[in-house]
């Protein structure tokens, strides 16, 4: 009896911490304006604007779909550019996060999760001819903002790619 007693306070506990853990990544449901710069942009002028738009794709796990469309830039092909899929692998306690972009490039990364209002993935982009190591360091500037910087590593050292900022836009 005591042994079921406990089991299933574990597992109500497991069940507990996995809840929180997917309500802190719900953190990125909604639709975000984004402006990205590039590493060498000294003005205020993005290089490129888009929209950034999540929502939860299952109700009981988490399973966040979302989508970018580009507003401007080099890229902007007009329509969805990347559809991406973030999940919380409960076994490994960690998250992961796959990215695909109408120019064929993939994106595989995964995080430990948010520590305090920092959130980092760690990943690759596979393109048609090669495959680059990346990071994407996140932090919350506010309840409905926050500031990504993407680095790509190139040898031994991590190179800044691209800084954005983000705003949830208002329903």
């Amino acid at each position: 009896m005591l042994r079921g007693h406990l089991l299933s306070i574990l597992f109500a506990a497991a069940i507990a911490t996995q809840a929180v853990a997917q309500d802190d990544m719900r953190y990125f449901v909604g639709t975000w304006n984004f402006s990205i710069s590039a590493p060498g942009n000294t003005t205020d002028k993005a290089d490129l604007t888009g929209m950034w738009h999540v929502e939860n794709g299952l109700d009981s796990a988490l399973a966040l779909v979302g989508r970018v469309v580009l507003n401007d830039g080099p890229n902007a092909q007009g329509g969805v550019f990347t559809r991406e899929l973030i999940t919380y692998d409960a076994y490994l306690k960690m998250y992961t996060r796959t990215i695909v972009t109408n120019a064929g490039s993939h994106y595989a990364f995964t995080s430990l999760g948010w520590q305090g209002d920092k959130l980092t993935w760690i990943g690759r982009q596979h393109a048609e001819t090669s495959a680059v190591e990346l990071r994407e360091e996140i932090e919350r500037t506010g309840p409905d903002s926050f500031d990504a910087v993407f680095y790509r590593k190139d040898g031994e050292e991590w190179l800044v790619q691209s800084r954005e900022k983000l705003d949830r836009m208002k329903p």
